[in-house]
């Protein structure tokens, strides 16, 4: 699969899917709400249907999602922009993603891979003052998060090795 990343915004080859690669049938593409219509263009150049899911919302402003089909044995890729938008902070998104990729370990898939075309919060690669976050670092370290046996967050589709080089 090729992916590209430029000014922030993904840019998908479809001669070079490389289903194959990914398992072809074993392969389920999930694509959370807020980012269903990329997901589906992403689908269909990889020639895959997106799988079925729920999302839902609760009156004190939580909220859960699960897959609706089995993932046992499967290897997941979860499509989800970060970008905030009216419906959506980016910290709402962020934290959605990793419970909906938690919820798909959980279930038992073989390999889970999120596919973050925007990622937010890379703006701060280091610290021009004293005592400045860098939050790049801390999207970097999210990606290590045990959530899933072989964490791949945005691994190919960011600069993010390059990142990672900066801070480990």
């Amino acid at each position: 699969m090729v992916a590209y990343l430029l000014d922030r915004h993904l840019y998908w080859d479809p001669a070079e899917t490389g289903a194959e690669i990914m398992g072809g049938d074993a392969m389920l593409v999930f694509a959370l709400n807020e980012s269903r219509l990329l997901g589906e263009k992403m689908a269909t150049a990889l020639g895959a249907p997106l799988a079925e899911h729920e999302e839902r919302e609760f009156e004190d402003g939580e909220h859960k999602a699960r897959p609706l089909v089995s993932v046992r044995g499967r290897d997941a890729y979860v499509i989800h922009s970060l970008h905030g938008g009216p419906g959506q902070s980016a910290n709402d998104k962020i934290c959605r993603l990793l419970f909906f990729l938690a919820a798909i370990r959980e279930g038992g898939a073989a390999r889970v891979t999120a596919v973050i075309p925007y990622l937010a919060y890379t703006r701060k690669d280091r610290q021009t003052k004293s005592r400045d976050p860098v939050t790049t670092r801390y999207m970097a370290q999210l990606s290590r998060l045990p959530i899933t046996p072989r964490s791949d967050l945005a691994s190919y589709l960011t600069p993010i090795k390059k990142l990672e080089a900066n801070f480990w």
